[in-house]
C-alpha cells in the first residue's frame, strides 16, 4: 500500500536541534512523524500533535534523546473520514 507524505519546512535552532515534521497517510489512516536530531548533549521533552479538519487531535510526548539520529516520534494512527 502506497505511503503518501506531507511536509512542512526543515528547523533548527542554534543550540544544536534539527526537526521536520511531516503528516504520513497510508491508506485510511493518517499519523505525525517528526524527524529530528539532538546533539546538545541532553534529553529533551517533545511533543508532537495533529489537528485534524474535524477539530480532532491526537498528541505523543517524547523524550528526544541526544545523538546525531536522525530519530523519530510519531503520534497514534487515527482512521481517516470521508
Amino acid at each position: 500500500m502506497p505511503t503518501a507524505l506531507r511536509c512542512g519546512p526543515a528547523l533548527s535552532s542554534p543550540d544544536g536541534v534539527e526537526a521536520r515534521t511531516c503528516a504520513v497517510v497510508r491508506g485510511e489512516d493518517v499519523w505525525a512523524r517528526t524527524y529530528y536530531r539532538n546533539t546538545t548533549g541532553a534529553l529533551l521533552d517533545a511533543a508532537l500533535s495533529l489537528l485534524g479538519p474535524d477539530g480532532r487531535s491526537v498528541r505523543s510526548r517524547c523524550v528526544a534523546g541526544a545523538g546525531d539520529g536522525p530519530f523519530l516520534c510519531e503520534t497514534p494512527r487515527v482512521r481517516l473520514k470521508g
